[in-house]
Parts: structure tokens; C-alpha cells; sequence
């Protein structure tokens, strides 16, 4: 409220992360005890997240000692705090536990790695210049069971133009059923059912 009324708009905070949920599988398949959380599948260059010390692969577990469920809770949590406050983060790293201060941030809209829609869960998206490139995917992830592979550009949804991951967001949501991603790899257009 304070930022609205100072600034007129709200800044959520970020650290400069891609994550997503810590699945019951998905814990099973990393051999950790833990079964919910967010797990960190990217962390950006020259980020908050990066001075910190945060890895890929470490989980979050608890933001300033309050269990966090899912990676929603987790972007939540660190969006609604003010920007430039320390946010303790509980992490798991090789089934240890650690905690790590990290500064909450505004970041660059182009910077920041983003996740879609739930069908494309695990792939760390970017805006490129002919459409949105896949920059990372997480294997075993809803995004890698689709097809997408890193380096792949993703040109459509449905036959409509995406060169942003804000118009990718929106074609998704737009698509309730199947949606048929068209992707550029290595020069090749590939069409994708998600």
C-alpha cells in the first residue's frame, strides 16, 4: 500500500529465480526427504539470488522461518515484501539444510526467467527476438514430458505470434484444451501438443 501510494503503482520483488513446485515424484526422483517446497531450476546472472550463494537445485522450504508449500507461495512471499529487505530463505542443498539472506529486488522485466502456465511447468523462458526462447528445461518436468527442449524458440500458440513471455502467457490461458505450440529447432518448425 505504501509503494501505491508513494510510486502509484505496485513493484513486486524478486531474487531473480525460475522455480517450481517440489512434487511428491519429483522429491522421490532428487532422493530428498522433503515433499513440498520450490525448487530452484534456474537462478539468473548478476542476480540478488546469484550474490547469495542460491544454486539450481536447492529447495526452498521456508522464507524468513514460515514454511512455504509451493513455488506460488515462494513468489508471493518475496513479491509482497518491500524492496531492499533480507529475506531469510531455508534451503535444502545435498540434504542439508542452510539458510541464506538474499535481497529482495526489482529486476528487469526482460532479466527475470518466467514460467508459464501449469503445462509448462519447468521450462525457464525469455523474450527473444523471433518469438520465446526455452533457456533452461527441467527434465521430468510437465514442460519436458510436452517436448520442449532447450534452445527451442517457441513462435505460436494455437497459430497466434508470441515474441514476449507476457503474450505467451496470455495465448496459454486463452487455451483451455490442447494447445499446439508451434517451435522453431535448429531451423526446423516443429508443432507441439500440450
Amino acid at each position: 500500500m505504501d509503494q501505491l501510494i508513494k510510486d502509484g503503482k505496485v513493484t513486486r520483488g524478486r531474487i531473480g529465480v525460475a522455480i517450481q513446485d517440489l512434487t511428491p515424484s519429483l522429491a522421490k526422483n532428487l532422493g530428498m526427504e522433503e515433499r513440498q517446497g520450490a525448487l530452484v531450476s534456474k537462478v539468473e546472472k548478476s542476480s540478488p539470488a546469484e550474490a547469495a550463494g542460491i544454486k539450481a537445485g536447492d529447495v526452498v522450504t521456508e522464507v524468513d522461518h514460515r514454511p512455504i508449500a509451493s513455488s506460488s507461495e515462494l513468489r508471493n512471499s518475496l513479491g509482497n515484501m518491500p524492496l531492499g529487505q533480507f529475506a531469510a530463505l531455508t534451503i535444502v542443498r545435498d540434504g542439508a539444510k542452510r539458510e541464506i539472506k538474499v535481497e529482495v529486488a526489482k529486476i528487469p522485466e526482460q532479466q527475470t526467467a518466467r514460467d508459464t502456465t501449469s503445462r509448462l511447468d519447468g521450462a525457464t523462458l525469455s523474450s527473444a527476438r523471433n518469438g520465446v526462447r526455452v533457456v533452461d528445461v527441467f527434465s521430468e518436468s510437465a514442460a519436458y514430458r510436452a517436448g520442449l527442449r532447450k534452445g527451442d524458440i517457441i513462435v505460436a500458440v494455437n497459430r497466434r505470434p508470441v515474441k514476449t513471455t507476457e503474450e505467451l502467457d496470455d495465448a496459454m490461458a486463452e487455451s483451455t484444451r490442447q494447445t499446439a505450440l508451434f517451435v522453431l529447432r535448429d531451423g526446423q518448425e516443429l508443432v507441439l501438443i500440450v
